[in-house]
């Protein structure tokens, strides 16, 4: 009681600041629905009900949430809420901990995704008659001091939580410091996000050598390009074959030649990243690492491409795909790769225009696109990753096609991730040209997580 009348004065003094907030763009809905209740009803009563913050969440829950006929989700943000709402139309945005006592439907079971441990859902729900479960906990290097800090709040939540689904070892014994009990690890549920290409655009792309840039955020997307200046001029000053043949299954047998690339004392040095070399490539205040293990047996999980070219074939022209991870930058993102498209002699466009992909430049501003995009990717490179406060962003989309993969050194957040992918490339921003001037390895996925364990374990309670 005491918690939801401190959660309701701090509701009070926020709200008109929050109010002003929600016209923004970004914010257009979410902070309405979450914070006044404004076109956020109730849900529909469900088995279960997940909850997960945003978009990259939403996502990663997907092949868990279609095992279930009777589901609510409820999400935070407004691009996970378009997500969500593509899920089941039984999706709500979570309101603010002072309206949960009153607002929360019971279901049978709660399953939690990562670290929304709000204490007034969990309390609510258990009060309901929900079976709890967390799911894909972690507490990352870099947050865990600060869960020790609040370790008394972290104590009452978890004393309404039944079940913890850890990522791995390390998550469990930090979480069971803080006070969970009844941990299980259960890897990471993102690894079993396999993507599957719903698009076919290889006939556009014919004799294209393609360099998609994803999920890049403010900053990014200029450090990038400026960096790509080098790389462009190599190209236009020879014929390039390709070297990178496209193999679009992240097991197959195909194996290509060890990157190399030039660290800041000039020397050299493999850059095939394993979990062995995880702590020696990214900085020290990144996230611990998750064991690596034996590749997975069987077919490749997408099938082969077939462009791959032999000795004899023409020269590859160069066509670049951009896509930022918010699509509330479409437009600013735009003004910068049309600017710097114009600068270079390229062509340009953008997706969404409906051009045909004929473009040198192309701007990926559509949901839903990536994976078809990364299918017929040469090479990738990974955004979130070159600044240092984003914390990188999952590899596993583009893994899922064999693609190589150039990740910049900031990947925190993901580490986990990065440790079950073979053979990213890791480099500053200021040695991108230099890495894709050097045969890449195909990436790799090593191992996936048991979905069906943790769906059977769900069921159990249902």
């Amino acid at each position: 009681m005491i918690y939801t009348a401190l959660a309701f004065l701090a509701w009070l003094v926020a709200a008109p600041f929050i109010f002003i907030l929600s016209f923004k763009k970004k914010y257009r809905t979410s902070l309405k629905a979450r914070f006044f209740l404004y076109k956020n009803p109730k849900f529909s009563p469900a088995a279960v009900h997940f909850h997960a913050c945003s978009l990259g969440e939403v996502n990663a829950l997907a092949p868990l949430i279609s095992k279930f006929e009777s589901v609510a989700l409820s999400t935070t943000t407004q691009t996970g809420f378009g997500a969500a709402c593509a899920l089941t139309p039984n999706s709500r945005y979570l309101p603010f901990e002072n309206w949960l006592p009153f607002w929360l439907v019971g279901s049978r079971v709660l399953v939690i995704f990562e670290a929304e441990l709000w204490l007034n859902l969990i309390r609510s729900a258990k009060s309901r008659g929900s079976y709890v479960v967390l799911l894909n906990a972690r507490i990352s290097d870099r947050s865990y001091a600060s869960y020790l800090r609040f370790k008394l709040y972290y104590r009452k939540a978890f004393e309404n939580i039944d079940l913890v689904l850890a990522q791995s070892e390390l998550d469990a014994a930090r979480l069971r410091e803080i006070g969970a009990k009844n941990i299980k690890v259960a890897g990471n549920v993102k690894s079993a996000n396999i993507a599957v290409a719903t698009k076919d655009y290889s006939a556009a792309v014919a004799n294209s050598f393609v360099l998609t840039i994803s999920n890049t955020h403010e900053g990014e997307e200029e450090l990038v390009l400026s960096n790509l200046n080098d790389f462009i001029k190599f190209r236009s000053s020879q014929n390039t074959l390709e070297k990178y043949p496209r193999t679009t299954g992240s097991h197959g047998d195909k194996s290509l030649p060890g990157a190399e690339l030039r660290d800041e004392t000039g020397s050299t040095e493999p850059v095939n990243l394993n979990a062995a070399s995880l702590d020696a490539a990214i900085p020290s205040d990144a996230s611990s690492a998750v064991p690596n293990t034996a590749p997975l047996n069987g077919a490749s999980l997408n099938s082969t491409a077939p462009n791959t070219t032999s000795s004899t074939a023409a020269p590859q022209k160069l066509k670049i795909i951009l896509a930022p991870r918010h699509p509330e930058r479409f437009e600013k993102v735009h003004e910068i790769c049309e600017i710097w498209a114009r600068e270079h002699g390229l062509s340009f466009e953008r997706f969404s225009d409906g051009a045909g992909l004929g473009s040198d430049f192309i701007l990926l501003d559509a949901f839903g696109e990536l994976a078809n995009f990364y299918k017929i990717s040469n090479v990738v490179i990974l955004g979130g990753s070159f600044l240092r406060n984003i914390g990188g962003h999952s590899p596993i989309e583009a893994a899922s096609f064999g693609v190589p993969i150039i990740s910049g050194r900031f990947f925190h957040n993901q580490k986990a991730l990065y440790a079950l992918v073979q053979n990213i490339a890791l480099c500053g921003a200021n040695e991108i040209s230099s890495a894709l001037k050097e045969p890449l390895k195909g990436t790799r996925i090593d191992k996936i997580c048991d979905l069906q364990e943790i769906e059977n374990l769900i069921k159990e309670r249902i």
